[in-house]
């Protein structure tokens, strides 16, 4: 009888460990930042986003159970050029007033490289009510034992969102690809 109980104890803690949920992330806001850039005339044109938030349930050790939702508040983009701010938020760009929130969702993670520290996210990106496949690229650290740092990048196309004309003279000359960057800082 001992010995059924040390078994039956033995598979309760191991097949609790597996059933675990995934360690639940809060976004620290003032220590993070979704950044863009995009050539316009062959300079660089760079804006960040002042408000976003999401759902991170992210474990390096249980990548399959691992989920992410970001929503972007399109509305408090800035650009470098200031002349620019007004236009991005237009019907023909961004849509701010029609489409207020832009959307990063994963469910699909893949570890690279044998340093467990570099991470391939699969999922959709939604901007202007239109849904793309996406792939973010990320680093992910934790500092201390409730602290942790993920910082990546992916490149997107104007044009599958309907952003701007697709025609780049007609775009102001702004290129078709843009560069998506973040830095999220959150804890446990």
């Amino acid at each position: 009888m001992k010995k059924i109980l040390i078994i039956f104890t033995a598979f309760y803690f191991t097949t609790s460990a597996f059933a675990a949920d995934v360690t639940a992330w809060k976004i620290a806001p003032t220590q993070s930042k979704i950044s863009f850039k995009v050539k316009q005339d062959g300079a660089d044109l760079v804006g960040y986003f002042k408000k976003f938030d999401g759902k991170i349930n992210f474990d390096k050790n249980q990548l399959a159970k691992s989920k992410v939702a970001i929503d972007i508040d399109v509305t408090s983009v800035v650009v470098s050029l200031a002349e620019a701010n007004g236009a991005v938020q237009s019907p023909e760009w961004l849509s701010a007033k029609a489409f207020p929130k832009a959307t990063f969702t994963a469910e699909k993670f893949s570890a690279q490289g044998a340093q467990g520290k570099y991470f391939r996210a699969e999922g959709n990106l939604t901007i202007k009510g239109k849904t793309v496949p996406a792939t973010l690229e990320f680093a992910f650290e934790e500092s201390a034992p409730n602290k942790a740092r993920a910082t990546g990048k992916t490149t997107i196309k104007r044009s599958d969102f309907a952003v701007g004309n697709s025609d780049v003279k007609k775009a102001n000359g702004v290129e078709n690809s843009i560069e998506v960057s973040f830095v999220v800082n959150a804890e446990k």
